[in-house]
């Protein structure tokens, strides 16, 4: 049998290569292909567009209850720390009695909210009661803007102030007082228990340590008999 030539040996060669090349596009070619895209009216597409449409909503509409929008003009606080459902206009009948009213009652006040409610509420209980609107400035944190706000609606019934006996009390029980401390109870003591009796304001400030700034304070806490 005669060898092939070296034509027949390249002829066989090519023959190969292109064998080989036909089965590695065979092997390869589905996986270079790309999945069809969906069309633009495709369901998958529409079903999404949808409850993204729907939670947009939903979110939407929860925010638009969640808060309620107060009149400017009202006496009830929208701040951040209190959100009144309802609030009457200030040419309405409303007044808080301020020695008498409870946390909730207070937060009816324009600006007030359960920590300045709280704070009026512990204040008038260390004072015995509030003998004058202008005492509010005292609590903590309260500024003009605010005590501006809410001093028309306030009003003040103070039969039932506790009075400081200055002619019974001791030194403990009178500097529980926030307008005394220690040394000026204890001078009021002293001078009571030199032989004297205070029968008037007049009387206290002799008090060496009880100054006129300290003396106007407790006009209304005083009790002489």
């Amino acid at each position: 049998m005669n060898k092939p030539t070296r034509k027949q040996w390249q002829g066989y060669a090519v023959l190969c290569l292109a064998l080989a090349l036909a089965l590695l596009a065979v092997v390869l070619w589905p996986k270079m292909e790309k999945a069809p895209e969906p069309t633009a009216h495709s369901p998958l597409k529409e079903a999404v567009a949808r409850y993204g449409d729907e939670m947009a909503q939903e979110r939407a509409l929860s925010q638009q209850t969640r808060y309620v929008s107060v009149p400017n003009d009202s006496p009830f606080s929208a701040d951040s720390e209190h959100k009144p459902v309802a609030a009457p206009k200030r040419g309405d009948a409303f007044t808080i009695e301020l020695n008498s009213a409870d946390t909730a009652d207070l937060r009816c006040l324009y600006g007030i909210g359960p920590v300045f409610a709280a704070r009026i509420v512990k204040y008038r209980q260390q004072l015995g009661g509030y003998v004058r609107k202008e005492q509010l400035l005292e609590v903590y944190g309260m500024d003009e803007e605010r005590y501006a706000g809410i001093a028309a609606f306030v009003v003040l019934d103070t039969a039932s102030v506790a009075k400081l006996r200055v002619n019974e009390l001791s030194v403990a029980e009178l500097k529980r007082h926030p307008y005394l401390d220690y040394y000026q109870a204890k001078a009021i003591v002293d001078f009571r228990n030199g032989g004297r009796r205070y029968r008037s304001m007049d009387d206290l400030r002799l008090v060496s340590l009880i100054d006129d700034e300290t003396a106007t304070k407790l006009q209304g806490y005083i009790q002489f008999n």
